[in-house]
């Protein structure tokens, strides 16, 4: 397959699954870059990026993650950023997600989470699995997040949101 047939079944089968957002222009370092909304019809979908690198054969699926005020208040107490980095860390590591951390004066402020499907295994099943992958592997981070600083550091969601139903 060549990198336009891979770029137009990538962005048929989001277009059909009603995840496709956008398609961001070129750069000197990609082939192509879509943006992804998921899971489709959530109240609260996370925002994926898909792109192929130029000169390679895969297809890397990225999902970066800003975190949250109360949460940076949290993880400058030094036990609870090094509980959330070793933690974190391992269940990336079992979840086979690639990650990486940014930190601004030793307190992590954003993460990306990203896989890879080489073109010889790319298939709308395999392309979907990773996709769920990666969005699993964030909640679960979210989740270790929400555990370490304590439901009273954080805000309540709005009764407004609460209870919309999930039909993806």
């Amino acid at each position: 397959m060549g990198i336009r047939e891979i770029e137009k079944k990538i962005k048929e089968w989001c277009t059909d699954e009603g995840i496709f957002k956008i398609k961001r222009p070129s750069d000197s370092k990609t082939e192509f870059i879509f943006e992804l909304s998921y899971p489709f019809n959530h109240p609260r979908p996370m925002h994926f990026v898909v792109l192929v690198p130029k000169e390679r054969d895969f297809v890397r699926i990225i999902c970066g993650t800003k975190i949250s005020p109360p949460h940076l208040q949290c993880l400058k107490k030094g036990e609870v950023r090094q509980r959330f980095l070793q933690h974190f860390t391992k269940t990336m590591l079992f979840l086979q997600v690639l990650h990486s951390i940014k930190h601004e004066k030793n307190v992590p402020i954003f993460w990306e989470l990203s896989d890879q499907i080489y073109f010889d295994g790319l298939t709308k099943n395999e392309f979907f699995k990773s996709l769920r992958k990666i969005y699993f592997a964030t909640i679960s981070a979210i989740i270790l997040l929400n555990e370490l600083c304590g439901a009273g550091e954080m805000p309540k969601p709005s009764t407004e949101t609460e209870f919309i139903p999930f039909y993806g």
